[in-house]
């Protein structure tokens, strides 16, 4: 989804983006990306499948020439203290102005060995206050991706509340815009890949939701009237196939 983010605003906006990705590497994001930007599944594209397939050559390709052509920054070290990815962000915004920055994720952010904090939810408040300070100093947006505490999953209603971020309640405090994604695997439209996205908190307008259907195949969210769209093109095929 942060990944989805970043793409949407710089290879189909025009803008630019930055993601710290710190778990997964660079190499792992493209081929996410090849694959939603292209419609060719990952699983094609991991065994090399796609090479032999003349379509998905052609949809890779004119997807490659269009992401080529997108400011998408990625920036996969491992280890990365709070400092040093503001150091980062800065020094790249300076280079060329970013629209968005994502980081991937709040808990993987490492801990400074000069730190004087006492224990680690301490820590991850004071680096959900300096988010909130870059994107005032730099005047853009910065998504900062978090998990839920483990309880949930004990839970009568999985869905997630704020009360469920994990390690730091500050989040809730500093945040101007928490977002919840939930899929209910438990029902139908969950399997189908239909995920609510709630917006819990937002200071400068109501709070709300959105349905986005998610495509494993293709590493992507979209809109379920665009998920409806693409279904109905299938079937137009099929039946001229037919």
């Amino acid at each position: 989804l942060g990944v989805g983010l970043a793409d949407e605003i710089a290879v189909r906006g025009g803008g630019s983006a930055l993601i710290f990705s710190l778990e997964m590497p660079q190499a792992e994001l493209a081929k996410r990306s090849l694959s939603a930007l292209s419609s060719v599944s990952q699983g094609l594209i991991e065994s090399g499948k796609a090479l032999d397939d003349g379509e998905a050559i052609t949809r890779m390709t004119a997807a490659v020439a269009k992401a080529a052509d997108a400011d998408v920054r990625i920036c996969d070290k491992g280890g990365l203290t709070f400092n040093r990815i503001c150091s980062i962000a800065r020094i790249q915004h300076r280079a060329k102005p970013l629209d968005v920055i994502v980081v991937d994720y709040l808990g993987m952010i490492a801990t400074d060995p000069n730190s004087k904090h006492q224990n680690r939810n301490l820590e991850l408040g004071s680096y959900t206050r300096g988010f909130k300070a870059l994107a005032k100093e730099l005047g853009i947006p910065i998504v900062v991706l978090a998990q839920l505490n483990r309880g949930i999953e004990n839970r009568a209603d999985p869905k997630p509340k704020m009360s469920d971020l994990r390690d730091s309640g500050e989040i809730e405090q500093d945040a101007d815009v928490i977002i919840m994604a939930h899929r209910d695997m438990n029902s139908p439209q969950g399997q189908n890949g239909i995920t609510e996205l709630d917006v819990v908190k937002c200071r400068h307008a109501k709070p709300g939701f959105c349905l986005l259907q998610f495509q494993g195949e293709f590493a992507r969210f979209v809109s379920c009237a665009q998920q409806r769209e693409e279904e109905q093109v299938q079937a137009a095929r099929a039946h001229g196939l037919g």
